[in-house]
């Protein structure tokens, strides 16, 4: 558990967006914001983790840069 709330809140540390995997084919009808094939800068105020687990444990927590 603690690698799968560290690594997502790396992005919030280092201002950076990591890119998107398998992502190689552009679809014009999809208005999604993709981080294609490079990794992007910009400030990283929140962060949404999704954890599934065996047994049907599921866990949304969203964390928020603190300013003081």
């Amino acid at each position: 558990m603690p690698m799968t709330l560290l690594i997502p809140c790396l992005p919030e540390q280092y201002y950076i967006i990591p890119l998107t995997i398998n992502y190689s084919v552009l679809d014009l009808e999809c208005n999604l914001d993709c981080v294609p094939n490079t990794v992007s800068r910009a400030e990283v105020n929140n962060v949404l983790i999704n954890t599934f687990s065996n047994g049907g444990s599921n866990v949304a927590m969203v964390i928020k840069r603190h300013s003081p």
